[in-house]
């Protein structure tokens, strides 16, 4: 017990502030002073306008690849006749090209998970243009694949 009672007098004596042997304002106010500021609002300048760039860079080609994703002619007949051949029973496009192949299992299967989705939400018009979008795309490419031959 008497050894407790020593070890909490000592941590006691460590806690009391301990003033430093000289002043130390003096050092650091003039290490302070000594460095130039002119070079750290330049690179702060610099770094926003970078920023604002990147950011004004990255608004342009979203929106352009936005533009160009819409911007696919499909004519209603196109539309109409790919919605039947895609809504009949046992119908899938299968390209013999290998390549087109790999990107019509990707289509199907889109387009199974956003039938599914638009059940379970009929009223969502984002799914519903998600959904167009993707028959887009396919009936692109059964263009593509019947105009090679």
């Amino acid at each position: 017990m008497n050894l407790h009672f020593e070890d909490r007098q000592k941590l006691r004596a460590l806690a009391q502030p301990v003033q430093p042997a000289r002043d130390l304002w003096p050092q650091i106010a003039a290490r302070i002073e000594s460095q130039p500021r002119g070079s750290h609002r330049r690179f702060r300048w610099f770094a926003m306008a970078a920023s604002f760039a990147g950011v004004a860079v990255l608004a342009g080609v979203i929106g352009t690849r936005m533009m160009h994703a819409d911007r696919t002619p499909v004519s209603a007949a196109q539309s109409n006749a790919f919605i039947a051949a895609n809504d009949a029973p046992g119908a899938r496009w299968a390209p013999a090209d290998p390549r087109l192949r790999g990107a019509a299992v990707e289509l199907h299967a889109a387009q199974g998970e956003l039938k599914q989705a638009l059940a379970i939400a009929p009223h969502a018009d984002y799914l519903q243009q998600l959904l167009e979008r993707t028959e887009r795309q396919q009936s692109h490419l059964q263009r593509l694949e019947h105009e090679a031959g």
